[in-house]
């Protein structure tokens, strides 16, 4: 268990190299970040529901299914965020990353329901331990208005972030396994996304995506 958080604690240090140069302050930088947050918002009361009918533990089910009730219109906070910045979910794609950022939980749901962990725990995480730094940052470019997703998750994902870390103790060496890996594809498409932000925005006609091509001072292992 303590590997794990550990595992999921580096590779948030090595995503908050990118969450440091990104330009929170743009508005359109901004904006891109919101669209893409929805995209996979809308989908999280789903993906829970989901791995919550897998568990053969009650007590973990009706975790899922609790955790899954208070993300009901979350997706919606986002909405308002971008209306506050004079700005549409239309006015950016969905990226490739973000959809196989979420899409690729349904594998790992049916692999075992406790490898959805990986997913669940690193957004609480990186919520709970970076967010409000960037929350700041964001409020003071563009005002409360515009991060009503990012506070609320600022204070409720430090709750989730340990009841997910509590489950842990419930695993076997091959689910730990899992969640481990899950942690490392999301960590680096969750990078991809954010790194994609600069190519969307001056309408660069996208290329092959490696890491670190548009911050190049970046690196990072897949």
């Amino acid at each position: 268990m303590d590997s794990v958080k550990e595992y999921i604690n580096l590779r948030l240090h090595e995503l908050d190299k990118t969450l440091k140069v990104y330009p929170w302050h743009d508005k359109r930088y901004y904006a891109y970040y919101l669209c893409q947050t929805y995209f996979f918002a809308k989908r999280t009361t789903r993906l829970l529901g989901l791995a919550s009918s897998f568990f053969k533990d009650d007590d973990i089910h009706l975790q899922f299914l609790a955790h899954s009730r208070e993300e009901i219109n979350h997706d919606q906070l986002v909405i308002q965020d971008l209306e506050y910045l004079g700005m549409r979910l239309e006015d950016f794609p969905e990226s490739e990353f973000t959809a196989a950022f979420y899409q690729i939980q349904h594998y790992w749901i049916f692999q075992s329901p406790y490898s959805f962990l990986g997913y669940t725990l690193f957004l609480e995480m990186m919520a709970a331990q970076y967010a409000p730094r960037y929350t700041a940052l964001v409020v003071q470019a563009h005002g409360k208005g515009a991060a009503k997703f990012l506070s609320l998750h600022v204070e409720s994902d430090v709750g989730h972030s340990d009841m997910g870390l509590d489950a842990l103790s419930r695993c076997n060496e091959d689910q730990l396994a899992q969640i481990k890996e899950n942690v490392r594809i999301c960590a680096k498409l969750y990078t991809l996304l954010l790194e994609e932000a600069g190519r969307v925005i001056s309408n660069e006609r996208p290329s092959s995506l490696a890491a670190g091509e548009l911050m190049p001072h970046l690196s990072f292992d897949f």
